[in-house]
């Protein structure tokens, strides 16, 4: 599997900040290995936030993604906006519609992760580049399913292809 080799990114080094959701995530996650789940994810993460991903450190993003993807696809009834999460982490803001989506879904809470475009995008950027070739594969994949099967379900048919159309710019250069 694509992620596999990623290693767990340090107790210390799950989700770091001052807002109450880094240390509701950083607990939550404390030695959590991701490829502990059994037979259904949702039952392994329980009341994990969905918006864990927004919280965690660049390191604890790329070695829990492949668990969030997984939980999206076998749960997708109870996977809640795990989705749009996870379609979020990857977008780079154009025109004010990441901040737009993101705030009209989490409001304010958000505020550290829309710090700016420059940081945003520095964020989105940085987590590509920490992803090998069959790991953006896979991220590609996932996109193009949950947009094909679920897209109805979703208004971001135009942010999903920004991001495919990232994935596979990256894939091919």
């Amino acid at each position: 599997m694509a992620f596999n080799t990623v290693p767990y990114p340090g107790d210390d080094n799950i989700a770091t900040g001052p807002r109450t959701e880094y240390g509701m995530v950083a607990s939550k996650f404390k030695g959590v290995r991701w490829q502990d789940w059994k037979e259904n994810p949702s039952q392994f993460l329980g009341e994990s936030p969905y918006s864990a991903l927004f919280w965690m450190t660049d390191l604890a993003f790329h070695y829990y993604l492949p668990l969030f993807m997984i939980q999206a696809l076998l749960d997708y009834k109870n996977a809640n906006i795990l989705p749009e999460s996870i379609f979020i982490s990857f977008l780079e803001p154009a025109n004010g519609t990441v901040q737009r989506l993101i705030k009209s879904h989490w409001g304010q809470r958000l505020d550290d992760y829309l710090s700016g475009t420059a940081a945003q995008r520095n964020r989105v950027n940085a987590r590509y580049k920490m992803m090998t070739r069959e790991q953006l594969q896979s991220i590609l994949d996932f996109m193009k399913f949950v947009k094909q099967r679920y897209g109805h379900d979703y208004g971001w048919s135009n942010e999903i292809d920004r991001i495919t159309n990232k994935l596979e710019a990256l894939m091919n250069s």
